[in-house]
C-alpha cells in the first residue's frame, strides 16, 4: 500500500518501483510537496513535474580580462613583427639582383609603368586583392590591416638601407635570407589569428574551400602573378635589370613548400552541413 494512493472512486496510481522510476525531484536534490493525500500518505510526483525542473548547472568559469589583454598584446606583437619581417624579405630579395618574388615581378613592373614607389604599389594591390576574398568568405582582422600598410612601408624602407652587393655569393646569399625571412613573417601573421595578409587570406582561403595543400595553392598563385608579371613588362628587360631571372623561379618553388612546413597545417575542407529530417 506504501506505492498507492486512494482517491475516492479513482482507480489508484501505482508508482513504478525505485529501480525503474523516472526521474524525480527528490533525484534532483528537491523535496516531494509537503501537503498529504488522503490516508495520509505522500502525493506521488508527476514525470512531466519532474522533467520541468531545471538541472543545476555547472558554475562557469570566466577568465580574467588581464590575461585576455596580455594574450591579445602577444598576437598584436606577433602581427606586427610578422608584416614588418614580410617586408624586409620583400626589400632582400629585390637587393639580389638575381630575380624577384613573383609578387615583386608584378609590383616592379606597374610601379615602373606608374612611375611610383613598389612600396606604393604593394599597399595598392594589397587592397585590391581583398576584393577576391568575398567569394572565398575570408574576413579581414588586424593582421590584414597590418600587411596591407606595413610590408610596403618597411620594404621602402630596406631598400634605401641595403645597398646591391656585386659579387654572386653575397648576392645569392640575400636572396635565399630573403626567401626564409619572408617565410617567416607570413607564418607570424597567419599563426596569430588576428587575420592574414592580403595575399596570404588568398591562399588559406582557397586551401579552406578546396581542400588543397598550402604548397599546392601558393605555388599556384606565384605562378600565375608571375606570368602576369611578365605580360605586363619586357621579359627580356625583366631579366636584364634583375627582376626575374633564377631566382624568381626559386622563389616561386620554394616558398609555399616552406610556409607550409613553418605552420604545419593542412586546411580541410569544410564538411556540408546535414539538416535533420
Amino acid at each position: 500500500m506504501d506505492n498507492e494512493q486512494i482517491t475516492g472512486v479513482e482507480p489508484s496510481i501505482r508508482v513504478p518501483p525505485r529501480a525503474t522510476q523516472a526521474p524525480s525531484r527528490t533525484c534532483l536534490g528537491l523535496q516531494p510537496p509537503a501537503d498529504r493525500g488522503i490516508g495520509h500518505r505522500p502525493r506521488p510526483i508527476h514525470r512531466a513535474q519532474c522533467l520541468a525542473v531545471p538541472r543545476p548547472r555547472e558554475p562557469i568559469v570566466e577568465r580574467k580580462p588581464r590575461v585576455d589583454l596580455l594574450r591579445f598584446g602577444w598576437k598584436l606583437a606577433g602581427v606586427v613583427l610578422g608584416a614588418s619581417t614580410t617586408g624586409a624579405g620583400l626589400a632582400l630579395m629585390i637587393r639580389a639582383r638575381l630575380g624577384a618574388q613573383p609578387w615583386d615581378v608584378l609590383h616592379l613592373a606597374l610601379a615602373k609603368l606608374l612611375n611610383v614607389s613598389p612600396g606604393t604599389v604593394i599597399i595598392g594591390m594589397s587592397l585590391l586583392v581583398l576584393l577576391f576574398w568575398w567569394p572565398l568568405r575570408q574576413r579581414p582582422g588586424l593582421g590584414t590591416l597590418a600587411m596591407t600598410f606595413l610590408p610596403g612601408a618597411c620594404c621602402d624602407l630596406v631598400l634605401a638601407v641595403v645597398p646591391v652587393p656585386s659579387d654572386l655569393a653575397p648576392r645569392a646569399a640575400l636572396l635565399a635570407g630573403g626567401i626564409v625571412v619572408f617565410s617567416v613573417g607570413t607564418a607570424l601573421v597567419i599563426k596569430s589569428g588576428l587575420g592574414p595578409g592580403a595575399r596570404d587570406g588568398l591562399m588559406t582561403g582557397a586551401c579552406a574551400r578546396w581542400g588543397l595543400s598550402v604548397r599546392t595553392v601558393r605555388t599556384g598563385l606565384e605562378l600565375g602573378v608571375l606570368t602576369l608579371g611578365l605580360i605586363l613588362a619586357n621579359p627580356v628587360q625583366a631579366v636584364s635589370a634583375g627582376t626575374a631571372g633564377p631566382g624568381t623561379l626559386a622563389i616561386a618553388l620554394t616558398l609555399g613548400p616552406l610556409i607550409g612546413v613553418l605552420l604545419k597545417h593542412r586546411f580541410a575542407r569544410p564538411q556540408p552541413q546535414v539538416s535533420p529530417s
